[in-house]
């Protein structure tokens, strides 16, 4: 007689848990598929990462440059208030990608039909 791993025995704890379907957390093999899938579309990931750094670096760009102007109207590029200001509009903006991205995975996944997994 051969025995079962301990994975495949019907009464583990762990094997319910991993292999329920209203087990509610991925794998680390389906987030890994399902980035491997966004890569894919170019454009979008150029658009986040230009938004993602392309935004506080062009404040910061401004700030320096306004400092330099004029050192005594603006302050330092640097410090508490620019900080706060800066992560006002990084934590807008970053809302709006993530949306955006997770728009665009989620329609994947209705093309691809498995909105069932969920519902």
């Amino acid at each position: 007689m051969t025995a079962i791993p301990r994975l495949e025995r019907p009464h583990s704890l762990r094997w319910r848990a991993f292999r329920s379907p209203a087990f509610p957390v991925p794998t680390f093999g389906m987030v890994a598929s399902k980035f491997m899938e966004l890569r894919k579309r170019r454009g979008l990931m150029i658009a986040i990462a230009l938004v993602t750094i392309g935004i506080p670096s062009a404040f910061l760009l401004v700030r320096l440059l306004l400092h330099a102007a004029a050192p005594k109207t603006y302050g330092p590029a640097g410090g508490y208030d620019t900080y706060t200001a800066l992560t006002r509009a990084c934590c807008t903006s970053r809302f709006i990608m993530a949306a955006t991205l997770g728009a665009t995975a989620g329609s994947a996944d209705l093309t691809e039909g498995c909105s069932a997994i969920w519902s």
